[in-house]
């Protein structure tokens, strides 16, 4: 590859076309697993922009007495803020290592693992150490953030934060579409 191909190459994968644009897709398959989650809480998912995805944490959703939804924000920010990170970090793989063999599996798998660790982190945050002190993070906005996207949502036992459960596994991932699996430039 002569020194312009190269320039050429990196002039376009600016960061509002690795997160918006690239057809690469993994940047597609994991705004869709996204979204899926969101509406597992939400009715609407907000569109995005490169503007939304940096302004993430700033975003407010309010309830239906027109609160702040703390649960709603919270989760708002953790799925954009992870699914970009992921996205760069896949775009990096790429274009370091080349493609992946098996492309499709192992984004869903990165995806639901991003998501799973939050969850944990957030149920030990939430329980109280020993001796009595606070927990790091207040209980209620752990079940504000997570309940509704676990599984069984509503029939979560009382004390459900110190027990294992899993996250919405299959329900994150539409129905498979038929990807371009080479991407042998390895941009986007």
């Amino acid at each position: 590859m002569s020194w312009y191909q190269h320039q050429k190459r990196d002039i376009n994968e600016d960061l509002d076309h690795i997160l918006m644009r690239c057809e690469s897709p993994g940047r597609e398959l994991i705004w869709a697993a996204a979204r899926t989650l969101w509406l597992e809480r939400a009715t609407v998912w907000p569109e995005l922009s490169l503007g939304t995805i940096l302004g993430c944490g700033l975003a407010e959703f309010r309830d239906g007495n027109g609160k702040v939804d703390q649960g709603a924000r919270r989760l708002y920010r953790i799925l954009i803020s992870e699914s970009a990170y992921l996205i760069w970090r896949l775009r990096n793989e790429r274009v370091i290592e080349g493609p992946p063999k098996v492309w499709i599996e192992e984004i869903e798998n990165k995806f639901r693992f991003v998501i799973k660790q939050r969850l944990q982190i957030d149920r030990v945050l939430a329980n109280r150490p020993r001796k009595g002190k606070c927990p790091a993070l207040p209980s209620k906005l752990v079940l504000e953030t997570w309940s509704k996207i676990l599984d069984h949502g509503q029939s979560l036992p009382a004390d459900w934060l110190r027990e294992p459960r899993v996250l919405v596994g299959t329900r994150a991932f539409p129905p498979r579409t038929p990807y371009r699996q080479d991407n042998s430039q390895g941009i986007g």
